[in-house]
């Protein structure tokens, strides 16, 4: 279930929120080839707003190589919509 921050949680009943979450709806939405469920522009927006003042992401070492996979995830989805928005000559 994603927040309006742009991260997920685990549960509807509610629980923790963070960059764990939103790799793991990443993941599942490519592996499905289905991004319906995840709200883009919110996710990157959250993922903007795990960045330190140093220029790493995340709040604990070890989540650097996550936030890395889930912008390589988006990245990749978002090539393979345009291309085949371009393919079929979808407009927005």
């Amino acid at each position: 279930m994603q927040r309006s921050n742009g991260s997920f949680q685990a549960s509807s009943l509610g629980s923790e929120d963070d960059m764990r979450f939103l790799f793991c709806a990443s993941a599942i939405s490519s592996l499905l080839n289905d991004w319906s469920g995840v709200d883009m522009d919110r996710s990157v927006s959250y993922i903007k707003s795990c960045r330190t003042y140093e220029g790493g992401f995340g709040l604990t070492p070890g989540m650097a190589f996550i936030i890395c996979v889930q912008i390589l995830l988006l990245c990749e989805s978002w090539a393979l919509f345009a291309f085949s928005r371009n393919q079929h000559n979808y407009t927005l």
